[in-house]
């Protein structure tokens, strides 16, 4: 019945269901859909200024997967307070998610570069997911991660969210997110450099051959 009263409401009164702190959060929910289709053509707009160099039809993917996917998080992140409006708010969010989905487009053509994909998470470009959630050398490290850390590093590099929509999913700040980005980062590189040494100290212990098949064992006066 509420649904049917929204769906004949104006833009600017469905923004007002969601500033009105009566309002229930399923009332806000239901407004918050019924705005985002009203603005499809423009939050697709935008999502193709983002995305240029790529297909027509990934600016919708992008739109639809942000509607389908983190609707809840977003009316739930949405501060009327602030003097934003809703439409801004969603311009904002679709320019984070394409830029996202830029972000792992490039990142699956440059993958080859590194064969264990573990230096991915030394950066702040999240990694291309399907590629690092197969890594067995991934999975350990996170391992060694503490857990709220590793709830970060998996949305935001294996799951290609920006630091914002982490932290609306996690209810906490954005700034909050970043540090742990950061003292993530800092235990990957001290496994990366672990495993530097140790393979420096195996390669020590067992040189390669020369070309005649024989291992280096220094130079024989």
């Amino acid at each position: 019945m509420e649904t049917e009263k929204l769906s004949g409401l104006s833009p600017d009164e469905l923004e007002g269901v969601l500033k009105n702190p009566a309002s229930s959060a399923e009332r806000k929910q239901q407004a918050a859909a019924l705005l985002f289709v009203h603005y499809w053509p423009v939050l697709v707009a935008v999502a193709a200024h983002s995305l240029k160099g790529h297909r027509a039809d990934e600016a919708v993917d992008v739109v639809q997967e942000l509607f389908a996917s983190a609707l809840q998080s977003i009316v739930g992140s949405y501060d009327p307070a602030k003097g934003t409006s809703f439409l801004n708010f969603l311009r904002t969010c679709v320019r984070n998610r394409a830029i996202s989905f830029a972000r792992l487009a490039v990142f699956r053509r440059q993958k080859a570069i590194n064969p264990t994909h573990l230096a991915a998470f030394t950066t702040s470009e999240p990694a291309a997911p399907e590629t690092l959630s197969q890594q067995e050398e991934v999975r350990r490290v996170l391992d060694c991660l503490r857990p709220e850390v590793q709830a970060v590093f998996r949305r935001f590099y294996l799951e290609g969210r920006n630091a914002a929509e982490v932290a609306a999913e996690l209810d906490v700040s954005v700034s909050w997110v970043y540090r742990q980005l950061h003292q993530g980062r800092e235990t990957v590189r001290q496994r990366l450099a672990e495993q530097a040494a140790a393979s420096t100290t195996v390669r020590a212990r067992h040189p390669l051959p020369d070309s005649t098949g024989h291992p280096r064992c220094g130079t024989v006066s």
